[in-house]
Order: structure tokens, then C-alpha cells, then sequence
């Protein structure tokens, strides 16, 4: 039998991650990008800052990873991976690009970009460094594009100068990228000499006695 009296049900408490407010019996998650930095749910919930993201109901705000980035500086979105060529570290906004002269080798934007090395060179958001190829040789930084071989010169991959065909050879192809070539006996050429006809014969009267490798001065008198 009633006592008349009136009878109070506490409300459970609302959990971590949840807000209310008073006289409410609903316990709603804190939404996405939101956080209960308290666990306090009595308070509003509180915005992430740029550069992380939280999903609904959390209470911490969890930062973009190495490799990735709250592009849309949008803490309600999930942080975005990179492309390859690029690199961030934790809590990053924007994916920032290799440089020229130096790569994303290993295709993994949460590592850092390294440097290419001498003989090389690389354009902005490369994965792999360029070896100069032969004919071609870069005595700069790898930043700087590969310069083509003179003319009467030669450089193998990979250069940093090239080399100066020598009194006795001939770049027969004016090409750097093929080897210079040994005049045939009977024949001269002074250093860095080029073309079919490079290689000049010795005069009538006149002999080549060490295989053109010394020039005109080779030539000897015949007796």
C-alpha cells in the first residue's frame, strides 16, 4: 500500500565519449571530428584540431599518421594516404613533394625522401633516381638535368665529366655515348678528333710506325 510518498530513480550516468544535457535521459555520441575531452559528459563536446581525426564517440583526437594527411583540414574525415613522390610526418595537412634531386625510393610516403647521388639526377615527386646515360654526365647537384658530352668526347652511365678522346683515337660516330676508337695503323689524329674521316692518313712517303697514337708526329719519313 502507497505511502503517498514519491519514489526517485537516479539516471546512470552517460558513458565516456557521449554528451547530455540536463533533464535529458539521452546519451548521444560525441559526432565525427568531435571528441569528450573530459569524459565528462556534461560538457559539449569539443572539435579536433586540423590535422587529426575522430571518429564518433571518442574521447581523444587521434593524429594523422606519417604518410598521411587531413588534406581537407577536416577532422570529421579520415586522414588521406599520399601519393608516392611525397612524404608528411605526424599530423600533416598537406603531402609534401620529393624535390628535384631526390626520390621516394621505397614508394613509402611515412619515410622520408632521399638524396640522389653524383651522376644522377631526379624531377620533383620521383620514386627513382636517373642515371645520366652514357654521352651524358652531371658535374652539378642532381637537381640539375644531365648535360650531353661534346663532341670528340666520351662518358659512360652514370658520369660526372666526360672524357676527352685522346691523340690516336677517334669518335668516328660523333656520338659520346660510344667509345672512342683506336686509328688503324697508317693513320693519325690529334686529341678529341670526331667524324668517319677523323683519323687522317700519313702523307705520301710517309708511314705510321706506333698505330697513330701520337699525332702527325708519327709519321716517319720512308727510307
Amino acid at each position: 500500500k502507497s505511502s503517498g510518498q514519491c519514489t526517485f530513480f537516479a539516471s546512470p550516468r552517460c558513458p565516456a565519449g557521449t554528451h547530455t544535457v540536463p533533464g535529458s535521459i539521452d546519451c548521444p555520441e560525441c559526432e565525427l571530428g568531435t571528441i569528450d575531452h573530459d569524459t565528462n559528459p556534461s560538457t559539449a563536446c569539443q572539435a579536433c584540431p586540423t590535422g587529426t581525426y575522430a571518429d564518433t564517440g571518442q574521447t581523444t583526437c587521434t593524429l594523422c599518421v606519417p604518410g598521411t594527411a587531413d588534406v581537407d583540414v577536416d577532422p570529421s574525415t579520415p586522414c588521406t594516404r599520399c601519393d608516392n613522390g611525397t612524404y608528411t610526418d605526424t599530423g600533416a595537412t598537406v603531402c609534401v613533394d620529393c624535390v628535384p634531386g631526390t626520390t621516394d625510393e621505397d614508394s613509402d610516403p611515412s619515410s622520408p625522401c632521399s638524396n640522389c647521388i653524383a651522376g644522377q639526377h631526379s624531377v620533383r615527386k620521383s620514386v627513382s633516381c636517373t642515371d645520366c646515360a652514357a654521352g651524358e654526365y652531371n658535374d652539378d647537384a642532381p637537381s640539375v638535368p644531365c648535360k650531353t658530352c661534346p663532341v670528340g668526347y666520351y662518358s659512360a652511365p652514370q658520369s660526372t665529366s666526360c672524357t676527352q678522346c685522346v691523340a690516336g683515337q677517334n669518335d668516328d660516330d660523333s656520338t659520346a655515348a660510344t667509345e672512342c676508337v683506336e686509328c688503324a695503323s697508317g693513320r693519325y689524329t690529334a686529341a678529341g678528333t670526331s667524324g668517319a674521316d677523323g683519323c687522317a692518313a700519313c702523307a705520301v712517303g710517309q708511314y705510321d710506325d706506333d698505330s697513330g697514337q701520337i699525332g702527325r708526329a708519327s709519321c716517319r719519313e720512308r727510307v
